[in-house]
């Protein structure tokens, strides 16, 4: 029961980390602060930033092995992207992969991130 607490506020400040990135992103593009091509590159960033963040979280509530708790939520983000990614666009595209193990680095460096926060303190 523990562990699933732990995923599910480690999804929740995801999620929240994701959708106040966007609506950052969106309101600057809305005004004309930000240009196109400056979009381009944060709606490749926000959800790296996002697994990150919640990868930390999650490492600095685990004991051990923060890279194998990385992993493990990582997963399951790329499972849920993956199958979002095929009901969508019918198709899975071998470029979408890379960019998906990008995303599964970042939170296992967040993880490992976290853990090491967690043990300075």
């Amino acid at each position: 029961m523990n562990y699933l607490k732990k995923i599910s506020t480690s999804i929740i400040i995801s999620i929240s980390v994701f959708i106040c990135l966007l609506l950052i992103t969106t309101l600057l593009s809305y005004l004309n602060i930000i240009k196109s091509n400056f979009i381009t590159v944060t709606n490749l960033l926000i959800p790296i930033i996002s697994l990150f963040s919640g990868g930390c979280y999650l490492g600095s509530k685990s004991t051990k092995l923060g890279w194998f708790e990385g992993l493990k939520f990582g997963l399951i983000f790329l499972i849920i992207f993956i199958i979002l990614n095929v009901f969508i666009y019918k198709s899975f595209i071998i470029k979408s992969l890379i960019y998906y193990s990008i995303l599964l680095i970042a939170s296992i460096f967040g993880s490992m991130v976290g853990l090491l926060n967690r043990k300075k303190a």
